[in-house]
């Protein structure tokens, strides 16, 4: 009678075999992943605080009103980029762009509305980032996808090892790598293996990455040395989208126990990621896709040349209401390869 071992058969010849499947539905807004913009309406002749002028985030139905001091608020925002627009009666229409919403973060922009000289004129303004954020802690990183862009990396492990308090293994403030969270979309991800977080996600899906060291919220939970999310895309709603990414390592030469050994395959990544409009009904449903695959080299001799790590995340979007938006996400990851740990 002959017994199998499925573990066994996993873990055969020290491979590691890791598969996990994420399935989740999401509604906002979602507390720990949302921004707010506020702010202040003035007169450009003297200065005086308009009450009662609206504000309208664009391509939504979520805006407010100033209050007897100018003052407005506007909450529970999905991290993106947006636009803003203040009207009042007898000032021309302002609009500010390129506004940047970050999680757990307050945005600040401030309108000054000059007097309508024709009927429907309208002022356009490009939001300025600020340097430093009034109110944030200095311990807080926001990059958004035109930094990425400028930055000489190819995974999002990159973009985070760069900034500072972070070490080249990804610990932060001296823990240890299972010591940070690393939350995708308002999840937490980590892998059931080793408990560790899951950070092989796709380098061309991603909107916004914020890296933060210390001043954590409650609404995190459980984090003792960082905190780590990353916002993807989201697809537009009118035309489709596609980025590829594609690096090739050359040939090396290396000292394995006893002889010099030339790898021709020395290593890869590809990353590609898809989106756009399915329909226009079901609130403008829509999709994004995004699949990478890293290949390694070992730089001592084991059963394998080298390490490959896969990953393959669809997401689906529906505003079934103006206020409310369904995500249906999906995200399969795969690792394989060689270790002594086993």
């Amino acid at each position: 009678m002959h017994k199998y071992c499925f573990w066994c058969f996993l873990f055969n010849n020290h491979s590691i075999l890791i598969w996990l499947s994420l399935f989740f539905i999401t509604t906002y807004p979602i507390q720990a992943q949302t921004g707010n913009i506020n702010g202040r309406v003035e007169t450009a002749t003297n200065g005086k605080l308009l009450g009662g002028a609206d504000i309208l985030l664009i391509g939504t139905d979520i805006g407010g009103s100033t209050d007897s001091s100018g003052i407005y608020m506007i909450a529970n925002i999905l991290p993106g980029t947006y636009s803003l627009k203040a009207f009042y009666i007898g000032y021309t229409q302002t609009t500010v762009t390129d506004i940047k919403v970050y999680p757990g973060q307050t945005t600040s922009i401030n309108f000054i509305l000059e007097e309508e000289v024709l009927k429907g004129e309208e002022v356009t303004i490009i939001a300025e980032q600020e340097l430093i954020r009034p109110g944030i802690s200095a311990n807080t990183i926001n990059l958004d996808a035109a930094n990425l862009e400028n930055m000489p990396i190819a995974t999002i492990e990159d973009a985070v090892r760069l900034q500072a308090g972070v070490e080249p293994n990804m610990t932060i403030r001296g823990g240890n790598i299972n010591s940070t969270s690393f939350i995708v979309d308002g999840i937490n991800l980590r892998e059931g293996r080793t408990n560790g977080p899951i950070t092989g996600l796709s380098y061309t899906a991603v909107e916004q990455i914020q890296v933060q060291t210390s001043g954590f919220d409650a609404a995190y939970g459980n984090v003792r040395s960082g905190l780590v999310q990353i916002i993807t895309k989201d697809p537009p709603k009118d035309h489709f989208i596609a980025d590829l990414f594609i690096r090739n390592r050359s040939a090396q030469r290396l000292n394995f126990p006893g002889e010099w050994k030339t790898i021709n395959d020395a290593g890869n990544n590809i990353d590609l990621t898809l989106g756009g409009p399915l329909s226009q009904h079901f609130g403008n449903l829509r999709f994004l896709t995004s699949y990478r695959k890293n290949i390694i080299p070992y730089l001592e001799q084991f059963g394998e040349h080298q390490r490959q790590d896969e990953t393959f995340q669809v997401k689906l979007i529906s505003n079934i209401k103006p206020d409310i938006k369904l995500t249906l996400s999906g995200l399969f990851t795969s690792q394989k390869g060689t270790t002594d740990s086993i």
